[in-house]
């Protein structure tokens, strides 16, 4: 499969795991952005088509995933909660509650 210039490609390459800060962080972020004007363009253009097609892309681009797995551990307020003890957290916290509306 030959690539055109300027052409996008609709699946992403098999990547191998990398090392979470040897990412070019900031190549994936004008990536991200590109398709989201990309996507603004087509959708004021009228053109469900090419919105579709560039969703899509989107949704299976690496680099949308680890800029979505960047920004929950990261960037957002939640960063300094682990989920794992936020989560036993509400377990804990429900289960007491429900124990005491069957008493």
């Amino acid at each position: 499969m030959t690539q055109e210039p300027g052409e996008k490609v609709t699946v992403s390459q098999a990547r191998t795991p990398t090392d979470w800060n040897s990412i070019d962080w900031k190549s994936a972020v004008e990536y991200v952005r590109k398709l989201r004007q990309e996507i603004f363009r087509a959708t004021k253009e009228g053109d469900l088509k090419k919105v579709r097609t560039l969703q899509r892309i989107m949704l299976r681009s690496y680099e949308n995933r680890v800029l979505s797995v960047r920004r929950v551990t990261q960037t957002n307020k939640g960063k300094n909660i682990q989920l794992v003890h936020l989560f036993c957290h509400q377990a804990e916290h429900g289960s007491k509650k429900r124990a005491k509306e069957t008493e």
